[in-house]
């Protein structure tokens, strides 16, 4: 979008709604507005009173033309489910046409402890069965398993700081299985019974 703001102009006004105190909020055209704001020229928005059911709706709209991560659309959902769009899980699966498995599964993204979360590369990168992984996972080790997200976070930190490139989500799972994987006991030798 920068290098076409750069040399167009915006071509698309975003979409704003007034909130209290004379403030307004986003409701479509972050990534404009990012590039707006990086170029340091005006940004184009139209203003208006919308319910909140319609600003999820544009988020979405917005979003089709790029692939949302799981990890963003189960947050959506239970942000549906938080504001009484829907009655649970079930009943948002069916409504649109989603698998229950599936459902399962964005639901256990959405139940992740913020830790596991935070070592990804990007909450984008979480590819759809991670929430189930890492709830197997915990049931294997709990203790080790967290010493290793934290070992892993403080890894991420570090390459941020010098600027290399962050660990892959198929690493970190391969790190985390690793932290838990139970040994196999070494077979016990007895002594030869002599008759």
């Amino acid at each position: 979008i920068l290098p076409t703001i750069k040399k167009h102009g915006q071509q698309q006004p975003g979409m704003m709604r007034p909130k209290a105190g004379g403030r307004f909020e986003l409701i479509e055209g972050s990534r404009r507005l990012a590039s707006i704001k990086i170029i340091g020229t005006e940004y184009l928005a139209w203003c208006g009173k919308v319910p909140d059911a319609d600003v999820r709706e544009l988020s979405v709209i917005e979003n089709k033309h790029q692939d949302v991560s799981p990890y963003e659309k189960a947050m959506a959902y239970k942000r549906m489910i938080d504001s009484s769009e829907y009655e649970n899980w079930t009943q948002l699966g069916a409504a649109k046409g989603i698998s229950s498995s599936h459902i399962s599964r964005y639901r256990s993204c959405v139940g992740l402890d913020k830790l596991y979360v935070q070592i990804l590369p990007s909450p984008s990168d979480m590819p759809l069965s991670y929430g189930e992984t890492i709830s197997a996972l915990l049931k294997k080790g709990e203790k080790a398993l967290k010493k290793a997200a934290q070992d892993l976070l403080k890894l991420r930190e570090k390459h941020s700081k010098e600027n290399a490139d962050p660990i892959d989500v198929e690493e970190i799972l391969k790190a985390l299985k690793s932290a838990v994987r139970t040994k196999a006991e070494t077979p016990k030798q007895k002594k030869p019974v002599v008759y």
